[in-house]
């Protein structure tokens, strides 16, 4: 029962990961392609 219950659980968390990374992916590539957003590599 318990190694069941931990299944459950870990693969719930495991596909709830993704959405979240791929929301984080999504969000740094549209951050790097923005003209607007600031410069990486800019000197002060």
């Amino acid at each position: 029962m318990e190694l069941i219950s931990l299944a459950a659980k870990s693969s719930f968390f495991g596909w709830s990961l993704i959405p979240l990374i791929a929301v984080g992916l999504s969000y740094y590539q549209y951050n790097t392609a923005d003209p607007e957003s600031h410069p990486r590599n800019a000197r002060e």
